[in-house]
């Protein structure tokens, strides 16, 4: 179930939005309820967000850049809850990948020739107490930056970001288009060294 929530829905505060793992062939049932016995027309919309975090895409630390585009992606919100962000400033449609630490620091970036001049990403890295849920409340906010000029001169609009992986954890990654944005990125993750944990 779900109730109104404006951090999903900016231009509708008063709406709701709900995501969960369907099942194939199981039928499902949608009730739309007023609040508090309030009266209106209102819109549905089914979509497939299967670029969620239940199907990443799993990526290795050696230096290959994957392409990939948010037009189609999962919408996102309320990134890794800080008080020195504005979760409205990064809203707007991820695509989800995962790796396997290495022990080592591991460069993550979009700053490559495959990503869209211009186009403003922002990256966020995760683990997980549960490595196959997809509920934000097993999440632990490892990691995350917009973008950062100093970090990429040739795409200002990249995002870069080096973590202290552990050897064995499973980390999510998701790549989301700042502030609404859409476009086409290479992400790739590099080794950085140093034998750590």
């Amino acid at each position: 179930e779900s109730d109104n929530d404006a951090s999903r829905c900016s231009s509708n505060p008063g709406s709701s939005t709900l995501f969960m793992n369907s099942v194939v062939g199981q039928k499902y049932y949608v009730v739309i309820i007023g609040i508090n016995n309030a009266t209106g027309n209102f819109g549905l919309l089914l979509t497939d967000e299967s670029n969620g975090c239940n199907s990443a895409q799993n990526i290795l630390v050696d230096g290959t850049v994957t392409v990939g585009s948010n037009e189609n992606g999962t919408s996102v919100g309320g990134i890794c809850d800080r008080e020195d962000y504005t979760p409205e400033d990064y809203h707007g449609l991820g695509v989800w990948y995962s790796f396997t630490g290495t022990g080592r620091r591991v460069k993550i970036s979009t700053c490559t020739n495959e990503t869209d001049a211009g186009f403003d990403t922002y990256i966020a890295v995760y683990s997980s107490t549960d490595a196959t849920s997809c509920d934000a409340s097993d999440w632990n906010c490892i990691s995350e930056n917009g973008s950062d000029a100093s970090q990429c001169s040739t795409k200002p609009k990249s995002s870069t970001l080096l973590l202290d992986s552990i050897a064995g954890q499973k980390y999510d990654i998701v790549v989301i288009g700042n502030n609404n944005a859409i476009g086409t990125f290479g992400l790739i993750l590099e080794d950085e060294g140093g034998e750590l944990r």
